[in-house]
């Protein structure tokens, strides 16, 4: 009986041993889990912290203009401090055609200088004399923004000085008719006039836009300029006072703009068919006594490449001439009539 006993115990130490030997299938699973992408997690306090590290770093502007009939008038916008030595970034309109400047803090005013602007992106940068030093604002990365995350709008709209409203990232890359140079970020946080030169902010509390623009017929439809473009526009700004930019004197939309039904009477004026690819733009109007005219280009020429690089539409094309350097000669090969042709354009300095 002891033996029979003695028998089975052993037994069922065998089993056991022999099923818990490197079997996968009886073995606990080991899950792959993707790595967690990074979460934003709001609680009561989100904003509230938010709120108290941009109050060292938002500030009102308060400019005078001259008005008409020698009147004085006055503007109000917002800007964020860059720097811990007095500069100032805001929007160029806010402080466009101002006499006077004047940045106000929660405990003090102090007078600005303009130290550069640049139309172009609706930027401007100011300086302010303190006797310490500022806390300047934390900039984030704005080509990581996604759409859907939560944003903070933070500035003085209507002169109501340090509002904080808040939304969502609503759209990105929206291009507006009074910021042809910019693609913007699209928010529903309410921004009004006054908010302009402001920061958009993450829920890091890093500036990621500067608000620049409202859709005056909609309703928290807010723009901003990306902060990546900001940066920079103000390293240059900081050692040149302005932004230079290329311009050759055309007007162009994108060969795939040309209205449906005119396809058939511009393939059969521009012999279209004979184009090597279905890519690059139309020009559509030349400026007299411009560097595109003085080198042989005329309307309804089709740009294909600018210095051997093809021009997949005139955005891609509008930033290789602004970013070219005045003085610089370049080699446009354009469509023409069924030919290729190549031309030498010496680019000029963007005026307005």
């Amino acid at each position: 009986m002891i033996k029979q006993r003695i028998r089975l115990i052993i037994l069922a130490l065998t089993v056991i041993f022999v099923f818990s030997w490197d079997t996968p299938l009886l073995a606990k699973p080991v899950l792959e889990t993707p790595q967690a992408e990074e979460q934003e997690v709001i609680t009561s306090n989100t904003f509230v912290k938010i709120v108290e590290k941009a109050q060292k770093f938002v500030v009102t502007i308060f400019v005078t203009k001259e008005g008409d009939f020698g009147e004085k008038k006055y503007g109000i916008g917002s800007g964020i401090v860059e720097d811990e030595e007095g500069y100032i970034l805001t929007n160029n309109h806010v402080i466009e055609g101002a006499r006077e400047i004047t940045v106000i803090f929660d405990s003090e005013t102090q007078k600005a200088q303009v130290i550069g602007s640049d139309p172009g992106t609706d930027l401007a940068l100011l300086k302010i004399e303190l006797k310490d030093k500022l806390i300047p604002a934390p900039f984030g990365d704005s080509d990581k923004i996604k759409v859907g995350q939560w944003v903070v709008a933070i500035g003085s709209p209507l002169g109501l000085r340090f509002t904080v409203t808040h939304g969502i990232i609503s759209a990105m890359g929206r291009e507006l008719s009074i910021h042809p140079l910019l693609e913007l970020i699209q928010t529903n946080a309410a921004i009004n006039p006054g908010n302009s030169g402001g920061p958009l902010l993450n829920l890091k509390g890093e500036v990621i836009g500067i608000n620049v623009a409202i859709a005056k017929e909609g309703q928290n439809i807010g723009f901003a300029i990306p902060i990546n473009t900001a940066k920079e526009v103000v390293s240059i700004l900081k050692t040149k006072g302005k932004i230079t930019r290329g311009w050759i004197g055309i007007g162009y939309i994108d060969t795939s703009g040309i209205p449906q039904a005119k396809i058939e009477l511009f393939k059969k004026r521009f012999e279209l068919e004979k184009m090597p690819e279905r890519k690059g733009i139309l020009i559509v109007g030349i400026v007299e006594g411009s560097p595109a005219e003085i080198a042989g280009i005329k309307k309804g020429d089709i740009v294909l490449e600018l210095d051997g690089k093809k021009i997949e539409n005139s955005k891609t094309f509008q930033q290789m001439i602004h970013n070219t350097e005045p003085g610089t000669v370049i080699k446009i090969k354009i469509f023409r009539y069924g030919e290729i042709l190549e031309f030498e354009v010496k680019i000029e300095e963007r005026k307005n």
